[in-house]
């Protein structure tokens, strides 16, 4: 007994398809890990983005914290002069979730959510 038409035909459909299915999983973790988040606190625009290998953290455009590699749970941080001369503490987190599948950032000033998605409870 040999290999039939037919079993051959699905070995070469399996064959042709893996390249097509890897190459569109690539894509999707690629686009599906690019995301940002932003907010504004006292005049200053604060950014929080995750790109597939890298996080970073913006305050009013420069990058004050970033972490390159994979991470499934990052904290970033950087500070912010208040105007009554006090230092606010910016604190940029993303959070994945199983196979990356999910990606939640926060922003946060001194603790208190003020940017990004809700925090679960």
């Amino acid at each position: 007994m040999g290999i039939g038409f037919t079993e051959l035909l699905l070995i070469a459909t399996l064959f042709l398809a893996l390249p097509i299915i890897i190459v569109a999983l690539m894509i999707y973790l690629i686009v599906a890990s690019t995301k940002e988040w932003d907010a504004t606190y006292e005049g200053h625009r604060i950014v929080l983005q995750n790109r597939l290998f890298s996080e970073k953290l913006y305050i009013d455009g420069a990058v004050v914290d970033s972490h390159s590699g994979i991470g499934f749970n990052t904290t970033l941080r950087g500070r912010i002069e208040r105007a009554d001369d006090g230092v606010a503490v910016v604190e940029g987190r993303i959070r994945q979730g199983t196979l990356g599948l999910s990606i939640k950032g926060h922003i946060l000033i001194d603790g208190a959510l003020i940017g990004g998605d809700a925090i679960a409870s």
